[in-house]
């Protein structure tokens, strides 16, 4: 699982930033937000969190679902929350290799005109 820290970082690094302030200034946050969410004193809120994902070039969704695990982490809600990160993870894997398969299958001789007998000897051949 990804920390506020690794957003924050990579936020700074795609950008260019070399402090918390320049960062704080280009999410327009005033203050130390940027300090408190390092020191965990305080969260982004979920706006602001995808906003921060968007600059880290990192996934909404995930940045979403660890920002309520990161202010869950005393509570049974956490583990529920990093379950249904794995779940989604293992979902969108499925979903990629299925996606392979079907290319993959399209590409063999014969499929696109039906000839089963060319398409199940490639197939074999595989």
């Amino acid at each position: 699982m990804k920390t506020i820290d690794d957003y924050l970082d990579k936020a700074k690094h795609n950008h260019n930033l070399k402090s918390d302030r320049q960062l704080s200034i280009m999410l327009g946050v005033t203050g130390n937000y940027v300090t408190f969410y390092r020191t965990k004193r305080s969260w982004p809120s979920d706006a602001l969190m995808i906003k921060i994902a968007d600059l880290a070039g990192e996934d909404q969704t995930e940045a979403l679902i660890n920002l309520n695990i990161w202010r869950n982490s005393d509570s049974a809600a956490a583990p529920l929350y990093s379950r249904l990160l794995d779940k989604l993870k293992v979902a969108a894997m499925l979903c990629i290799a299925m996606t392979f398969i079907a290319l993959s299958v399209a590409a063999l001789p014969g499929y696109e005109t039906g000839d089963l007998v060319a398409w199940g000897a490639s197939l074999y051949i595989l």
